[in-house]
Formats: structure tokens, C-alpha cells, sequence
């Protein structure tokens, strides 16, 4: 039978998969790719567009623009001829990160979320990233569609769905700072 160990815990067991993978093999992929089980890529070159962001030999990660998602990366942020914005914080509903940074850094922060379904997990990662010296950048040009939290209410119910969110954001700010949290959704230019 299936068990959902929720996405921090799964993420992690795929980095490690992709560690003995490529410890084994010798191919070493450039980037990895995180994200939700309810995404929809249905535009052609998506892929081609976002690894573009990553000639860039400064850029760590990037994350796509989307119908539902909080901060910058919503569709609704966009402006016409912009493809890329540098950001402080990527959401991990979909994210590329170069995997020697995946290397260097481990996997996502499981002591960050009270049930590892995730939360907050992301926000680290990217905090994580930055302070490494790596920038983070919106694609502009690759939109990914997203149901969003149809996990977590349906584990949860609105009730907990807040409770959860509650616990992940202190858990992060006990782990970096009010400052630095607030930062997240700062503009870095």
C-alpha cells in the first residue's frame, strides 16, 4: 500500500535516489527539477525557456510564473517583453536548482514542517541558496498551472490548513530571524 510521506520527506528520498543514481552511473544531471504532484506544463519549450535562466552562471534556481502562487511568481506580477526578475524567495510548488548546489547544500530542511508535509521548506531553500552567493530568478517566459493545497486541505481541513501554516512560518523565523523572513517578499534590486 502507498503511504504519502508528505513532500519534504518525498523530495529528499528523490535527491538521495539521484545521488546513488548518479554515484553509480557517472552521469551527473545539471539541474533538478522539484514539484507538486498537481502541476500542468502544457506549453511546448517550457523546459528550453527555463533552463535558458540558467546560462547565467550566477543564477542557483529559478521558479516559473503561476496561476496560484503567493508573492512575485503570480501570473498577475508579469509585464509585457520582461522574461527574468531576480527575488529573494522561490515557492517549491515547482523550482529548478542547479545540483551542485543540491550537493553542497543536502536536501530541504525536514524539521521545518510539524507533519513533513511541507511549509516553509522552500523559503529555507532559498535562503539557503542565497546565502551560498547564488541568485534566484523568476522565468517570466514559462508559466506553470497549479491547483495548489489540494493536499493540504484535504489532509488537514481549513482549520488545520491554518494551524499547519501558523507552526511552519514560526519554525522559520526561529530558524532565521523575523528579519530575514520578511526579506523573502522584498524586492532584491
Amino acid at each position: 500500500e502507498a503511504v504519502n510521506i508528505g513532500w519534504i520527506k518525498g523530495i529528499n528520498l528523490g535527491l538521495e535516489w539521484i545521488k546513488r543514481r548518479t554515484d553509480a552511473d557517472k552521469r551527473q544531471p545539471d539541474i533538478l527539477i522539484f514539484a507538486n504532484n498537481d502541476v500542468v506544463l502544457d506549453k511546448p519549450g517550457w523546459l528550453e525557456r527555463l533552463c535558458k535562466h540558467f546560462e547565467n552562471p550566477t543564477v542557483g534556481a529559478v521558479g516559473p510564473t503561476s496561476n496560484y502562487v503567493i508573492g512575485r511568481q503570480n501570473i498577475a506580477c508579469n509585464v509585457p517583453h520582461i522574461t527574468e526578475e531576480e527575488t529573494n524567495t522561490l515557492s517549491g510548488f515547482f523550482m529548478a536548482v542547479r545540483k551542485e548546489i543540491v550537493d553542497a547544500e543536502g536536501g530541504l530542511d525536514e524539521n521545518l514542517s510539524p507533519n513533513g508535509i511541507g511549509g516553509g521548506d522552500d523559503h529555507d531553500y532559498s535562503i539557503r541558496i542565497r546565502r551560498a552567493g547564488w541568485r534566484l530568478v523568476i522565468a517570466r517566459d514559462v508559466f506553470v498551472w497549479h491547483s495548489g493545497s489540494k493536499t493540504f486541505m484535504e489532509r488537514l481541513g481549513a482549520e488545520g490548513y491554518n494551524k499547519h501554516w501558523r507552526a511552519c512560518d514560526k519554525a522559520l523565523v526561529a530558524k532565521w530571524g523575523e528579519i530575514e523572513v520578511l526579506r523573502l517578499f522584498e524586492h532584491p534590486t
